[in-house]
């Protein structure tokens, strides 16, 4: 069960709820923001924007770009897909992605425990309300 949450969890697209999320974790590839928006589908032309407004800023790059992928209309940022491109062979951050994984699979299993607990809560509830 956690695992096909995990899988559901990885594809849901990303919002602007996750932007500062995302940043976080891939901040140790800044230098490689440019590659991983080539692997996330971002248009070149996009990406040569992004790197005239933030005059070659690679953080500031990164966070536009991270920004772009979020709003853009082209599929929009999944947990998977920002996975699969740090682990494509142009960016070649296999380790951040597992790490990524890792950090859903953790946070996934506190939800479902969260989860449990209120199902849990709400059948003992229900069965003293209505055991007579």
């Amino acid at each position: 069960m956690i695992f096909a949450l995990l899988i559901n969890f990885a594809d849901k697209k990303l919002t602007s709820e996750d932007y500062v999320t995302v940043y976080q974790m891939t901040i140790s590839a800044c230098s490689l923001w440019y590659d991983i928006g080539l692997k996330l589908n971002t248009p070149e032309a996009a990406l040569e924007d992004i790197k005239i407004s933030n005059r070659d800023r690679s953080e500031l790059c990164l966070l536009s770009m991270i920004d772009y992928c979020i709003k853009s209309s082209n599929g929009g940022l999944t947990w998977r897909t920002l996975c699969d491109a740090l682990k494509s062979s142009a960016v070649n951050r296999s380790q951040l992605a597992g790490e990524i994984e890792e950090w859903l699979a953790k946070d996934l299993q506190k939800k479902s425990r969260v989860i449990d607990f209120e199902s849990k809560y709400i059948c003992n509830w229900y069965f003293l309300l209505f055991r007579q």
